[in-house]
């Protein structure tokens, strides 16, 4: 009789405990599956680094749209996505003024961006934001010039994301975000108690590098 009170009030005030402190849990069960637990892996932006986000910069191949027509467009599409990286950009264009246009068609393509298309006004084709493997996976060329911008902004930091449509990547975007402050230490706390850890990221390889550096986990 005991254990048949003293295990379910535990457990339900542990999902309370842990409810306070900002955790949810779906069920009981979840508590107990946790001390098997081994290894733990973060999703990045917006968990282990500090939002909002800012856009740094916009470079458009000049050949297909100007910089200003190319923000237009990428912004229309993300103002759709409620990922962090998109809600940095639609803020980053509103700032300017903008003015966003309705998608007709919008889908999430799970760790490589997303796709969308515009009124036939403006663009038939569909519109491909996210990642370099996505623009890769999709047969859109790349110029030079613009590859070269993406690796410099790689190498000073910064999150790339690049649109394209027609054949070819149109522009990209450089995105900054910094560590939050108590990352690093939630890191620390959780290797002194033998978890492995990992980050989750659909960065580019250089970009994933340098969070493995600053937080020490792969």
């Amino acid at each position: 009789c005991a254990l048949g009170l003293a295990t379910p009030l535990t457990l339900w005030l542990s999902l309370e405990r842990a409810a306070e402190s900002g955790v949810i849990l779906r069920s009981t069960g979840a508590l107990e599956r946790l001390a098997k637990v081994e290894r733990i892996f973060f999703d990045k932006t917006g968990t282990l680094s500090q939002l909002p986000m800012k856009v740094q910069g916009v470079v458009s191949y000049q050949l297909v749209v100007d910089s200003e027509q190319f923000l237009q467009i990428v912004a229309s599409v993300e103002n759709e996505s409620e990922h962090p990286l998109a809600k940095a950009i639609v803020e980053y264009a509103k700032a300017g003024n903008v003015e966003l246009t309705k998608p007709t068609s919008f889908k999430v393509l799970p760790a490589l961006g997303i796709v969308g298309q515009l009124p036939v006004t403006n663009y038939q084709s569909p519109i491909h934001i996210g990642s370099a493997r996505l623009m890769s996976a999709e047969g859109l060329s790349m110029s030079t010039d613009i590859s070269q911008q993406a690796e410099a902004w790689k190498e000073a930091g910064h999150v790339v994301v690049y649109a394209g449509w027609d054949g070819r990547v149109a522009g990209i975007l450089a995105l900054g975000e910094t560590i939050r402050a108590e990352a690093q230490e939630t890191v620390r706390q959780l290797q002194s108690r033998g978890f492995e850890l990992g980050v989750l990221t659909g960065d580019e390889a250089s970009a994933g590098a340098r969070w493995q550096k600053a937080l020490g986990i792969p």
